[in-house]
Order: structure tokens, then C-alpha cells, then sequence
């Protein structure tokens, strides 16, 4: 299991927080895996900005990537709960 640190907009961020996004599309170069844990730090102009988001933490359920599923190669779907 790996701590990972994504970056994100204060939008995705309110989805998420609000139970209404349960997926995020990333590039497959941060090589995130099933049971990993994800930390969110919301960015505006370049730089991390305060948001209820940044003390939680979520735990990945599933990654697929162009080869299993409908996303441009290079990308992957990340499930979270």
C-alpha cells in the first residue's frame, strides 16, 4: 500500500467531498494501484490552497487503464471509496 498525494481543482474537490464523484481520470505515469491510499491537495493558480479535502484520505477500490477500459492510452480510471 503507497500514500499518494494527487493534485486537484477546488471543483473535483466539492464533487468529491459532497459524494457526488467517486472516480478520477489520471495519467497512468503516476502508477496508482488498487489499495493504495490518495490524499487530495487542492490547487488554484499554481498553488495549494485550504480545503476540507486536504486532511482526508481515500482508498483506491479500482485503476484500469486503456487496456481495460474505455480511456485514452495513457490515462486511467481511479475508483475510490
Amino acid at each position: 500500500m503507497t500514500v499518494r498525494t494527487i493534485r486537484t481543482t477546488k471543483i473535483e474537490a466539492d464533487h468529491i467531498i459532497n459524494n457526488q464523484l467517486h472516480h478520477i481520470f489520471r495519467s497512468n505515469k503516476e502508477r496508482i494501484r488498487a489499495g493504495d491510499t490518495i490524499q487530495f491537495l487542492v490547487y488554484k493558480d499554481g498553488k495549494p490552497v485550504a480545503h476540507s479535502i486536504n486532511s482526508r484520505a481515500y482508498v483506491v477500490t479500482i485503476v484500469q487503464d486503456d487496456g481495460l477500459a474505455p480511456v485514452q492510452a495513457g490515462w486511467q480510471a481511479v475508483g475510490f471509496r
